[in-house]
């Protein structure tokens, strides 16, 4: 799933699931296969993939996907954890924990265990070729020094519907002429590969978030999420918009395990058709999302920003704040 580049104001997002990690007095979460570090005095985060990305006809913003990039906050010990490995050298020496991928090799949620000059020798050796996602700078950029690609990069952000709560008008919002709401997202008259053709208009080349072209992919992607594959059922503020019979916009929202900012419920897709017709379409279901959400109980709206995407500024203007950051390299091999 994706959305186009842009400078306008608009969104799209997007989300997948992992394991839970606890690290010391720092929970890490893995947000689109990416972990993100959270000061927190010991909680558990449930890790999960997410994106977000911007969209707009010739420009806009909103969002979200995945993240990464926190420093200083995983110099604790990783405690024990059914779902963490243990890298180590040929002297029996660990010197990497992480939680591996699922499906696929790589190390998410990477934490040093010794001093980095020792840890990337080991991690070239034995996962050449893999995806290793770490919100340790230190470690990432010793990596990248020794060959590694950078991937992805992205931001978490979460928004409080208690302290701050959503305006309730937001919840039957004026629409662009012709378009409508349609609440079903699943069985809404919208077969999944004309959201999954969506979806790949929406995320041209170019974009932070571009995954491909093949809108078959994308109907899959989705189709995990409102299966609550990924990240755990689909919540009320989800809808699909309309123009006559033509899809114009998709808002997902799923419910992560947790409290916020780490779990809760999160955006985990939101895009829009590229025309200039449907500018500000992006931004109008998250503001629904947000009324729906808050009119309902719920205490918080989560979601991750690509680095770049910008999203981010939609988001913060829209009362998300920053709560951290992670980063994603290929190694090299």
């Amino acid at each position: 799933m994706n959305t186009p580049t842009a400078t306008g104001t608009e969104g799209a997002t997007r989300q997948v699931g992992g394991p839970v990690v606890e690290v010391g007095w720092a929970a890490s979460v893995l947000i689109g296969g990416t972990p993100f570090v959270v000061a927190s005095d010991r909680i558990q985060a449930q890790t999960t993939a997410v994106r977000t990305s911007a969209h707009g006809a010739h420009g806009e913003a909103p969002e979200s996907r995945v993240g990464r990039a926190y420093s200083g906050l995983v110099s604790a010990r990783v405690t024990q954890d059914p779902e963490r490995q243990v890298l180590v050298d040929r002297a029996g020496r660990a010197v990497l924990s992480y939680v591996p991928y699922g499906g696929s090799p790589g190390a998410d949620a990477a934490t040093a265990l010794v001093e980095v000059d020792d840890v990337v020798p080991v991690v070239l050796e034995q996962m050449a070729g893999a995806l290793l996602a770490s919100s340790e700078d230190a470690l990432v950029d010793a990596l990248v020094a020794a060959g590694a690609v950078p991937v992805r990069s992205a931001h978490l952000f979460s928004r409080d519907l208690v302290e701050d709560p959503p305006d309730p008008a937001w919840g039957t919002p004026a629409l662009p002429p012709g378009v409508r709401l349609e609440t079903d997202v699943r069985t809404g008259g919208v077969e999944l590969i004309d959201q999954g053709r969506l979806s790949v208009r929406a995320y041209p080349h170019g974009h932070a978030d571009h995954e491909g072209d093949d809108p078959e992919y994308a109907a899959t992607q989705l189709a995990r999420l409102y299966g609550g594959e990924y990240l755990g059922e689909v919540l009320d503020g989800s809808v699909l918009a309309l123009d006559g019979d033509r899809l114009v916009a998709v808002m997902v929202v799923n419910r992560m395990p947790g409290r916020a900012p780490l779990g809760g419920p999160w955006v985990s897709e939101v895009f829009r058709d590229p025309h200039p017709h449907y500018v500000g379409l992006g931004t109008t279901l998250l503001h629904r999302a947000m009324a729906v959400l808050g009119a309902a109980g719920e205490e918080s709206l989560s979601l991750v920003v690509t680095e770049g995407n910008p999203a981010r500024s939609i988001y913060e203007r829209a009362g998300f704040r920053y709560c951290g950051s992670s980063r994603k390299v290929r190694l090299p091999g």
